[in-house]
């Protein structure tokens, strides 16, 4: 709970600087609502408070702290230390964040690629070879049907057992 109600200076400048950032994120969502969202940070003064936003420079620092940790684990698949986080300069934060944004765009470039080059070789194959393709679909659909049919009849017998089963206890009680 805030004991001093009357906000210093620079916490009503942070709480401004987070004001603007929700107001553009919400005019974006407004542009196309049906197909947008997104969340804002609170700027209230407790909150700020409680986040330890001193400054802008603070706030900024602790988001980008944020970013690296989140943009690791995206990129990389593991969670980094957050004490090498911290322990950080800004300068190499901002560094990494810029190297592990270029391997991001490399790896979804590269899967967008392999994409393209997939459909491009079954589009090739199925025009080479329009028999092999539709036999190919049909065998498909035919695993797929008895994979359904087999799934089903499994779960009769199971219920049938289970019947078996109560019925036997009923007996027995």
């Amino acid at each position: 709970m805030t004991t001093n109600l009357i906000p210093t200076e620079s916490e009503i400048e942070v709480m401004a600087h987070m004001k603007a950032i929700a107001d553009k994120s919400i005019a974006w969502v407004e542009e196309d609502p049906t197909n947008r969202w997104c969340a804002t940070e609170i700027y209230t003064l407790d909150h700020i408070r409680a986040m330890g936003y001193t400054s802008i420079a603070v706030y900024e620092r602790k988001n980008l702290e944020l970013a690296v940790y989140e943009t690791t684990r995206s990129v990389y698949g593991y969670k980094p230390s957050f004490e090498r986080i911290v322990n950080s300069t800004t300068e190499e934060l901002k560094a990494e964040f810029e190297s592990m944004e270029k391997s991001e765009k490399l790896m979804n470039d590269w899967a967008l690629a392999e994409t393209e080059r997939k459909a491009a070789e079954q589009l090739a194959y199925e025009t080479a070879h329009p028999d092999w393709a539709r036999w190919e679909r049909e065998e498909k659909d035919m695993r797929d049907y008895d994979f359904n049919f087999y799934a089903q009849e499994d779960q009769e017998q199971r219920e049938r057992e289970e019947d078996a089963i109560l019925e036997a206890m009923e007996r027995a009680a």
